[in-house]
């Protein structure tokens, strides 16, 4: 199941209920759960639902409607009033609707696009699936030639990291934009073809919240230890399965 075809059964999810027995619901739910821009997207979501019961629960039926209504109903000016009324209590639901999914960022069912959002994104794949390489190689230049002759110019890989063996990339989809993945394996590597180092790299122009700073800033994310920075027009993220002085080394 995608991200995408999660969010559309999401919708349905209403949190005053208890949770449905239902397979595909039940799927979404676990993806939910996992997937870090999907989990924050549900919990927007979950909020928006909860204020509208709210609002529903704080209209107020007028006093001596119901009687009103009987007493009136052969009435075709109390049909008319009536529906006036109903037809103004709607006006009132939306609206106080649309105010508070417009408070609370609602309207848009996009993820936050982030690079805090593509950092907890990232580092959340990278340990729990082996990424499949497009390219499989121990060549860095290879690298470096078969991501240029798909766009991905510019690339400066530091020359710590360039002194560890490579062994492949990746090209990969996010928000619309092409993130590079190179891949490495230090001497500390648990298996011999497996890599435990990973360097992404996207243009700066394509993400929201980019470092600011030259100087790579070390930070502990879901257990694993990162470091990013930005460089011309490029940001790069650094991770892997390392000790934090280990990675250091390679900046």
């Amino acid at each position: 199941m995608t991200r995408k075809e999660a969010q559309e059964i999401l919708l349905l999810y209403r949190p005053s209920f208890d949770d449905p027995d239902d397979e595909p619901m039940q799927e979404a739910l676990d993806l939910a759960r996992q997937d870090p821009e999907l989990a924050a997207w549900f919990e927007q979501h979950c909020q928006l639902q909860r204020k509208l019961v709210a609002v529903f629960k704080e209209i107020r039926v007028p006093e001596g409607l119901k009687e009103q209504i009987i007493s009136e109903r052969k009435s075709r000016f109390a049909i008319g009033k009536q529906r006036l009324t109903m037809a103004a209590a709607c006006v009132c639901i939306l609206a106080s609707a649309l105010l508070i999914a417009g408070q609370l960022g609602l309207l848009r069912l996009r993820p936050s696009d982030t690079f805090a959002s593509f950092r907890e994104r990232v580092v959340g794949d990278v340990q729990r699936t082996y990424p499949n390489m497009d390219l499989v190689t121990n060549s860095l230049p290879e690298i470096e030639r078969y991501l240029a002759k798909r766009g991905q110019l510019n690339i400066s890989i530091p020359d710590q990291l360039a002194k560890v063996q490579a062994t492949g990339c990746v090209l990969f989809p996010w928000h619309g934009r092409t993130v590079s993945m190179i891949c490495f394996q230090s001497p500390k590597a648990p298996s011999p073809t497996a890599p435990d180092v990973f360097l992404f790299v996207l243009d700066r122009s394509d993400i929201n919240a980019a470092p600011a700073n030259s100087t790579p800033e070390v930070k502990r994310v879901k257990n694993l230890v990162t470091a990013s920075w930005t460089q011309g027009d490029k940001i790069y993220l650094l991770s892997g399965f390392v000790e934090e002085a280990l990675l250091r080394r390679y900046l």
